[in-house]
């Protein structure tokens, strides 16, 4: 398998915002204008969107002795600070930075419950074994469905395959609802083998699931 595309990587700290604000609060402002200038944001919020809807900064980086880290967004909301970089280890150690540097020149506190880690992961991945020969088996299913999608006067009739799938957890009750999605990548012919998958994991372990897929993916001879 490759990995032709690293398109977005998301980490975010959820806590309780009563454990961790200054005491003493802050001046918003001020705050702002500080994180603009940490990360050289090109598009900073407003006082007044910061205020409604959350701080969102768009476009900036953090430098590192051996490589700066692009940021896509980072947001500081009342109870998430979240980072968008192409890895989640680098949104990670962008978040670490950011909670590192809030306690020291703002005064923002440890929490005292947990902090709770979430991420997202988006990929651009060709599989050595093509995905949609495991559904050989519904191949019944398929020929039937294929007749009865497309108008029978069509000058042309395309194959109807494999498309996308979501697997998931149970959306009823408590905890979190991740999803793993692979999908067909939009606007890219399918004969090329271009997927999209979205996975709500650290970047290096959703490569390995895509790896352990296309591995049980090939043919039962080839399998290692």
């Amino acid at each position: 398998m490759k990995v032709v595309s690293q398109d977005g990587a998301i980490a975010s700290l959820i806590f309780i915002p009563d454990e961790i604000k200054p005491l003493k609060g802050f001046y918003l402002p001020d705050l702002l204008g500080a994180i603009t200038k940490r990360y050289q944001f090109v598009k900073p919020p407003s006082v007044e969107e910061a205020r409604t809807s959350g701080a969102k900064f768009e476009t900036g980086k953090l430098h590192r002795p051996n490589s700066d880290i692009a940021i896509t967004t980072l947001g500081v909301f009342n109870d998430v600070l979240s980072v968008t970089t192409t890895d989640t280890s680098d949104s990670e150690f962008v978040l670490e930075d950011l909670f590192t540097w809030l306690k020291t020149d703002f005064k923002f506190r440890d929490p005292v419950a947990p902090l709770l880690r979430v991420y997202q992961s988006d990929l651009v991945v060709k599989f050595d074994n093509d995905p949609s020969k495991t559904f050989d088996a519904i191949r019944q299913f398929l020929d039937f469905i294929q007749l009865n999608l497309i108008p029978e006067n069509a000058r042309t009739k395309k194959a109807v395959e494999f498309n996308a799938i979501l697997f998931g957890a149970d959306p009823v009750g408590p905890g979190p609802t991740p999803d793993f999605t692979i999908a067909r990548r939009v606007g890219v012919p399918w004969h090329l083998g271009l997927y999209f998958s979205k996975a709500h994991m650290k970047t290096s372990v959703h490569i390995r699931a895509l790896e352990i897929l296309d591995g049980l993916l090939a043919p039962k001879k080839a399998r290692k």
